[in-house]
């Protein structure tokens, strides 16, 4: 009897964790677009990159968190150097306003390009 209510209080505990689990949903295209021109402003093209003539494009997949920062927590390129630059510079980006928008998910590209 002891094993049953055991494995029925497991069961149950289970079930209400896995309720309640949320992942990120996606962000709106007006939230998506706030986050757009914050990167824009904290990204510069690198001197590294500029020196070694560096062209690429960086997927980054983020959630804004409950402080007004992002979390990136995924990104992608072919490059692993611009690709450590734009990830530790999205995640000092802060602003007050997306505290708003926390646990929504945003996925941007960043292409950069050089100009002859």
């Amino acid at each position: 009897m002891k094993s049953r209510i055991a494995t029925i209080l497991t069961l149950c505990l289970f079930i209400t964790a896995t309720a309640f689990a949320s992942k990120p949903v996606p962000a709106s295209k007006a939230v998506r677009a706030s986050v757009v021109d914050l990167v824009k402003k904290s990204l510069d093209y690198p001197e590294f990159a500029i020196k070694n003539k560096t062209q690429c494009c960086v997927v980054v997949s983020m959630v804004i968190q409950d402080n007004g920062t992002l979390k990136v927590d995924a990104s992608n390129s072919i490059s692993p150097q611009m690709q450590n630059y734009v990830v530790n510079t999205i995640e000092k980006v802060q602003d007050k306003n997306l505290v708003n928008y926390a646990g929504q998910r945003v996925l941007i590209k960043v292409k950069f390009e050089l100009i002859s």
